[in-house]
């Protein structure tokens, strides 16, 4: 099976909505609409932490990517 090829948009896009939904989750408790449960006090944090890491990755590889083309650029003028 192959692994998912992932833009780093969309994985910037993905945790931002897990994170949206980890905020949510526990508004919603608050505020009595759904009861809280262990379960969706674990699925809101798990939420914000897959979301956070996500939305991490997917920045830390956009910059990346700028690096490397910026260092190729340089290298093709040096030469």
């Amino acid at each position: 099976m192959r692994p998912l090829k992932s833009d780093s948009k969309t994985l910037i896009w993905v945790g931002g909505i897990a994170v949206l939904l980890g905020c949510v989750l526990p508004f919603l408790m608050v505020l009595k609409y759904l009861p809280s449960t262990y379960f969706l006090n674990f699925l809101a944090y798990v939420f914000q932490l897959v979301g956070m890491t996500t939305s991490t990755v997917g920045a830390f590889s956009i910059v990346k990517r700028r690096q490397d083309l910026k260092k190729a650029e340089k290298s093709q003028i040096e030469e």
